[in-house]
């Protein structure tokens, strides 16, 4: 999802009374707004009509407190005139954070206007302005006996921070609070605030036109209002308690050598490491894994608590109950992390040292076999005694669902001291869901052991039902039930995956994700406090359609049929849902011939593509409607890459339609999309921008003035364009042979869009070198959001960048996810917090993050392309960016049936370069020929290919340049010899 974060705790604290109470106040609260209304805090007090601003304040909405948030282009809240708003003495207060650069005007928090825009112009209000003469200000303006009286504080505006301001005044003075410090007063002759029969508004002004110059752009949480001057300690205290829901400021720290290197190289604009390793022979995992720390830490107890990482050990197929182990061995969770259901392991001086604590003391995690989803931990406890344990997930006689296996073991070098023991906590006990190796279990309290040197304790532990009765847990127990699990992982992911490649770790990774997104289908995450069982569209059918695309078609099937059923609703995205939706479904027929999957949906298929066409006809730029951005950016706008990916799925629909037998459906919808797409470039057209260095800035809200982000992380919205504008990128909105689209990566490139190939993302956002103290994990420092590396990635192929292709593979298998268990979040740190030694990450698993692994994976051993009109499919690309390294003397790398939209395709890769020759075979696919054909061999150091045979006769149809194998037109199986020139 874009940017989308579960506060557990934000609306529990949104509702906390300020120091003031309801009886003195009006208070308007984004947390008790609903609908279109913002309510105050009591029925009896006046209400207002929230009009263009949006409230964020759910899942969605990657919000550390509830706000409406402001467009900067008239959105406000009104509230009528009325008595209770006209108050002679008066205490005004506002919670905001405005947008950065968006104050060179005043703009007014909340203003209640005069009659007319005449000197002394407001009844009341707060304004903000950052000009030369007004530096970073926030002023206080009133009027008495019509006259004007204000008052400024200069240099106290933070920008891109949320500011706490109050003005008061009591019938002489007017005092104003601004973050902690007092200005003013000024004293005026005694008198009542003037009172005039006009609205309370919240964001724009009563009598200037609602434009960007005079409207209100970001944040603001509350708007308080009580009819008298309130003490200044007071206001002083209702700071102070309500400061903790808000985010603190950036904090800088000294650097150390390692974060003086990696901050030097993020303010780069372009990504220098990446580029070195290129240059060097191309990105390898050792040349790249240490250059950050190790993703280790995640979301804990809350979505704002730092805590060890959580793994997901289920049936595929995703049916609950869940059990959700701890990384460090120290918990398992029946459901998600924070669930009330839980076994903890404590060990050490009375058991009370929880296992894994320290995590210094910690070896591992790591997963049996290297994939398995068997967790391997060793444990040295403060008393010295080193542990080992294992935990999996299986299935006993007698039961519908998983329970978890645990085993472990005492050190056997040493004498244990007689004070150690194991303590087995459980919450929520039930009777029966437990059973110990060392005797019975007591029906409440801990379970205790006591060892010696060398014992072992085995455990078997169900989270929800009652274990079968007479069910024995020991050695021989446990072996079997890891025997039974390994066993069910094989026949699910098979001991020959899809893709064979010659690096052990590859292997591991490639096998582990498919578990994972077996389990989760197509939502975005399980387990965790943070995304549990959610959907967000597009990443759900990404992940979905690598499930189709490594040889999984029925839950893929499963997953796209039940995505159709859900969305995010009106005053969202629906458009760019409907359009991943349609691109997604046309996609899944292409690779597996499903007719009936498209027949079974037509109808729901065309309602999308009757609406697209009734909302081209009404718009007068022959676009659809403009809506909501993402999840973290509420203003409407004709998004590009909403407009992109709705014509690029009505386009795929209309020629899928024209194949299953429905050519009216075919012949209606591809004249539509030809025109849509005349009109989004013509929208593109006005909002591209040349730029100095020769790339090409594309803005991402057609038919708007255009602000180029460069560096492009440095403000959030530049950070989400990063996200994003992919989507449109990659589409097939322009040709594959379009210059822009290679001016376009340029911008990418070189203005800070990726690190280590990683997708570079700063949500607060944070200066280079900061970090904010109560981020959130995985955004408290700049960093990456990997879930939006597919359309990155498909541009890449598109444009055969090979070597970038690879760097982002490796560098998302070294740094975007976890080292030994292979679990990503949504966004990470690139550095840690100060006085760790661990990056953090948002929530995990996430399905849509390990989609985009699989899908480099893919991209580099099989690239399918359609044509620039139809959609139709037209090239298969075979090991187009495979690491030169796989291609060493003696390795060998195969591909076994992986689905193309020509049907399945088989081949290997033997290298004999020693001898100066490579051999390959191919089995090309037999459903569709493909119009083109080519085998690409990637050798270390790029041995010049001198001569190639095909079926044992010579072949001329290699470029040598181009290290490719020109196979088109070609049927069968192919076996083939390249000779290479001797090294140099």
């Amino acid at each position: 999802m874009i940017g989308r974060t579960a506060l557990a705790l934000g609306m529990a604290l949104a509702a906390a009374p300020a120091a003031w109470s309801a009886a003195e106040a009006m208070r308007w609260d984004a947390a008790q707004a609903s609908g279109a209304v913002a309510h105050a805090g009591r029925p009896d007090q006046p209400a207002g009509a929230i009009e263009g601003a949006v409230v964020m304040a759910s899942q969605e909405d990657l919000v550390e407190r509830p706000y409406f948030a402001f467009d900067g282009r008239g959105a406000c809240v009104r509230l009528p005139d009325g008595p209770a708003l006209n108050p002679g003495t008066l205490t005004l207060s506002a919670w905001f954070r405005p947008a950065p650069g968006t104050a060179a005007t005043q703009k007014a928090l909340a203003v209640k206007s005069r009659p007319t825009h005449q000197q002394p112009w407001y009844q009341y209000g707060l304004f903000i302005l950052d000009s030369v003469e007004h530096p970073a200000a926030v002023c206080a303006c009133l009027s008495v006996r019509d006259g004007l009286v204000s008052l400024e504080a200069p240099q106290a505006l933070l920008p891109d921070q949320w500011n706490y301001a109050a003005m008061s005044f009591d019938g002489n003075a007017l005092r104003l609070f601004v973050n902690g410090t007092w200005y003013g007063p000024v004293t005026v002759p005694a008198g009542r605030v003037d009172a005039s029969p006009t609205p309370l508004l919240f964001g724009v002004y009563g009598n200037l036109p609602r434009t960007p110059e005079y409207s209100f752009h970001g944040a603001i949480s509350v708007i308080s209002l009580a009819g008298e001057a309130l003490p200044p300690e007071r206001i002083e205290a209702a700071f102070r308690e309500e400061r903790p829901q808000y985010p603190a400021a950036a904090a800088s720290r000294v650097e150390s050598p390692a974060e003086r290197e990696l901050n030097d190289a993020l303010r780069a604009g372009r990504d220098l490491w990446g580029e070195a390793l290129i240059a060097a022979g191309g990105a390898t995992y050792d040349g790249l894994k240490d250059r950050l720390p190790p993703l280790f830490l995640s979301t804990g107890q809350t979505n704002k608590d730092f805590g060890v990482h959580n793994l997901l050990f289920a049936a595929a197929g995703g049916e609950p109950p869940y059990l959700v182990p701890l990384a460090d061995g120290s918990r398992v969770a029946a459901g998600r992390w924070d669930s009330a259901r839980y076994l903890e392991i404590g060990v050490g001086t009375g058991g009370l040292e929880t296992y894994g604590s320290t995590l210094a003391d910690l070896d591992g995690p790591r997963l049996g076999g290297g994939w398995y989803p068997i967790l391997e931990t060793g444990y040295r406890d403060r008393t010295g005694v080193t542990w080992r344990q294992e935990c999996f997930a299986a299935e006993v006689p007698g039961l519908s669902h998983q329970v978890a296996f645990i085993a472990l073991h005492a050190d056997a070098a040493a004498p244990l001291d007689p004070g150690v023991l194991v303590s087995i906590r459980r919450g929520q006990p039930v009777g029966g869901d437990l059973v110990l190796s060392a005797g019975p279990v007591p029906e409440a309290g801990p379970a205790s052991w006591q060892p010696h040197s060398g014992a072992s304790l085995y455990l078997i532990w169900s989270p929800q039902d009652p274990l079968p009765a007479g069910l024995r847990a020991d050695a021989a127990a446990h072996e079997a039930a890891r025997a039974r699990c390994r066993r069910y992982w094989d026949e699910c992911v098979g001991t020959t995956p899809v893709f064979e490649v010659p690096e052990a770790i590859v292997m591991d990774a490639q096998r582990q994700l498919l578990v994972q997104n077996l389990i989760m289908l197509w939502r975005y995450s399980l387990g965790s406090v943070v995304y549990h069982d959610s959907f967000y569209q597009p990443e759900g059918s990404e992940a979905a359609s690598l499930l189709a695309m490594y040889g999984y078609p029925e839950p893929a099937r499963r997953s796209l049929a039940r995505l159709l059923e859900l969305s995010k609703g009106p005053g969202n995205y629906v458009n760019w849902e409907r359009g991943e939706k349609l691109s997604h479904g046309a996609h899944y027929y292409h690779l597996t011939g499903d007719e009936d999957f498209i027949r079974e949906h037509t109808a729901l298929y065309e309602s999308y593509a009757a609406d697209f066409a009734a909302q081209i006809a009404a718009d007068p730029h022959g676009l659809l409607r403009p809506e909501r951005q993402c999840g973290d950016i509420p203003t409407p706008s004709y998004a590009l890459f909403h407009q992109a990916v709705a014509w690029r799925g009505l386009r795929d629909m209309a020629t899928v339609w024209g194949q299953v037998g429905r050519d009216d459906l075919r012949e209606r919808y591809e004249t539509l999309a030809r025109q849509w797409r005349q009109a989004i470039r013509r929208g593109v057209e006005r909002t591209s921008r040349d730029l100095p260095d020769g790339s090409l800035f594309v803005g991402l809200r057609l038919h708007e003035p255009v602000e180029v982000y460069s560096p492009i992380t440095v403000t959030r919205l530049g950070s989400y364009w990063n996200l994003c504008m992919p989507y449109a990128f990659a589409s097939g909105l322009w040709v594959d042979d379009d210059p822009a689209l290679r001016r376009i990566l340029d911008f990418i490139h070189g203005h800070g869009g990726t690190l280590l190939g990683l997708t570079r993302f700063n949500y607060y956002p944070t200066p280079i070198g900061s970090h904010r103290p109560d981020g959130l994990p995985g955004y408290c420092t700049t960093g990456f959001d990997n879930v939006y590396m597919p359309a990155y990635l498909q541009l890449l192929a598109q444009l055969d960048e090979a070597d970038r292709l690879v760097l982002s593979f490796y560098g998302r298998l070294a740094h975007g996810m976890t080292r030994g268990t292979f679990v990503s979040g949504e966004g990470d740190t690139a550095a840690p917090r100060p006085g760790e030694a661990f990056r953090s990450m948002y929530g995990g698993p996430c399905s849509g993050n390990n989609a985009a692994m699989l899908l480099a994976l893919r991209l580099m051993l099989v690239h399918d392309r359609v044509d620039d009109d139809a959609g139709l499919p037209r090239g298969l690309f075979l090991a187009h960016a495979t690491p030169r390294a796989w291609l060493s003397d003696g390795q060998r790398l195969r591909v076994h049936g992986a689905p193309t939209l020509f049907g399945p395709v088989s081949y290997s890769i033997t290298s004999e370069l020693s001898q100066g020759r490579i051999h390959a075979e191919v089995a090309i696919p037999e459903r569709t020929a493909p119009a083109t054909l080519r085998l690409r061999l990637r050798t270390p150091g790029q041995r010049r290919m001198a001569g190639v045979t095909v079926n044992g006769a010579a072949h001329d149809a290699f470029d040598p340049a181009d290290e490719s194998i020109d196979l088109s037109g070609r049927r069968g199986l192919v076996r083939l010899t390249a000779t290479f020139m001797p090294e140099r």
